[in-house]
């Protein structure tokens, strides 16, 4: 019984939290990422690149709208994985996507 109710409690603060998306369209120079909260745009997320080190502890900030332009200037085609945080430095999002050197 305590085992279900301790799902159960589990279950709804986990649907309650935010379910953050994020859109990514591929440029030539970099990647433009569009958060959204519930289809409303997610202003203020710490956006980072995880995986290219020329941006190893760069961050990058969601506008009012919701968008960040982040730059890439790879000399290959290459997987990138994206991570969104908030203010209290909790993942809230994440997405790896494939950046084309040549567009």
């Amino acid at each position: 019984m305590l085992k279900s109710i301790a799902l159960s409690t589990l279950l709804v603060a986990s649907m309650s939290a935010s379910a953050v998306e994020l859109n990514i369209t591929d440029s030539a120079s970099g990647i433009h990422v569009k958060a959204t909260d519930q289809s409303a745009p997610a202003a203020g997320l710490t956006v980072n690149v995880t995986n290219v080190p020329q941006l190893n502890g760069t961050s990058f900030t969601t506008d009012e709208r919701g968008r960040v332009f982040i730059p890439l200037s790879l000399n290959a085609s290459r997987s990138v994985n994206i991570v969104a945080s908030d203010d209290m430095d909790m993942s809230v999002a994440s997405r790896t996507v494939f950046h084309s050197h040549s567009r």
